[in-house]
């Protein structure tokens, strides 16, 4: 799980988030989801993405209880996601460059060993002092 501490919101933000959640179980779930072929009535959804609108409206406050857990889970969710797309990443566009670069016979971290040579030492070339001043 992430490490992330979940941001105390005011009353504010208590109230954009309960609109937004409200929005999102009320447009999504109640007019997406029926054309699915889900039995759940659309309207079950809407209501109750209408009930939390009310709740934000007249009692942001006691949104915090909502909050909290849905952050944690959400903060779950995205740590799995961030670890399943960065595997598929890797394993779909490095990998395969790395392989098909050893194919070519390409070592560009000179990672061969070579028994004639004293040192692997490079030596870095001499820069100008102002090198860095206007690197765009």
């Amino acid at each position: 799980m992430s490490h992330m501490e979940i941001p105390e919101l005011d009353r504010t933000g208590l109230r954009r988030f309960g609109l937004i959640l409200g929005a999102i179980l009320a447009l999504l779930f109640g007019l997406l989801l029926p054309w699915t072929g889900q039995e759940r009535p659309a309207i079950v959804w809407v209501g109750t993405g209408l009930l939390v609108m009310a709740w934000a409206l007249v009692a942001p406050d006691s949104m915090n209880s909502l909050y909290r857990p849905w952050m944690r889970v959400a903060m779950m969710i995205g740590s799995v996601v961030n670890a399943t797309v960065l595997a598929i990443v890797f394993f779909m566009v490095i990998t395969p460059m790395g392989m098909i670069m050893r194919m070519m016979g390409k070592d560009p971290m000179r990672r061969k060993l070579d028994k004639s040579l004293a040192s692997y030492r490079m030596i870095s070339k001499v820069r100008a002092d102002n090198h860095v001043e206007r690197p765009f």
